[in-house]
């Protein structure tokens, strides 16, 4: 058995973001046996991904950052890991960019609300978990 363990994965340009999803998901993700990885740009969840891609089963990514967009990362995913879960973190005015991104199994609007984003990474990686 792979001693790897299964993971999420946090993409955000924002150090702060990504520690405050870190935050919110640790306690949840301990009781489930799940890492939680981060990255703070879309190159370098694509280097995570290369390297832990098969223990991923679920990404979080922000719409708007640098050199490549949240959208274009998770159609990159779902190209490359078509059974890993995305789901897209939007402001209210990237709604209408956020509805371009291809596979992406589902959206949570910034700021979000804790109750509503723990309900939608649940049910990703509930179905990320039925993955061979």
């Amino acid at each position: 058995m792979d001693s790897k363990m299964r993971a999420i994965l946090l993409v955000d340009d924002e150090e702060s973001i990504v520690n405050a999803l870190r935050r919110e998901l640790r306690d949840w993700a301990a009781e489930c046996s799940l890492e939680i990885l981060t990255a703070l740009s879309a190159k370098q969840g694509l280097e995570i991904l290369e390297r832990r891609g098969e223990d991923i089963i679920t990404i979080v990514s922000d719409l708007q950052m640098p050199g490549m967009s949240g959208s274009e990362l998770l159609r990159r995913v779902k190209d490359l890991y078509p059974d890993i879960k995305s789901i897209l973190l939007t402001g209210q005015t990237d709604m209408e960019e956020s509805g371009k991104a291809a596979g992406i199994f589902g959206f949570v609007s910034k700021p979000w609300d804790s109750e509503l984003l723990m309900a939608e990474i649940r049910r990703a990686c509930e179905f990320g978990e039925d993955r061979p």
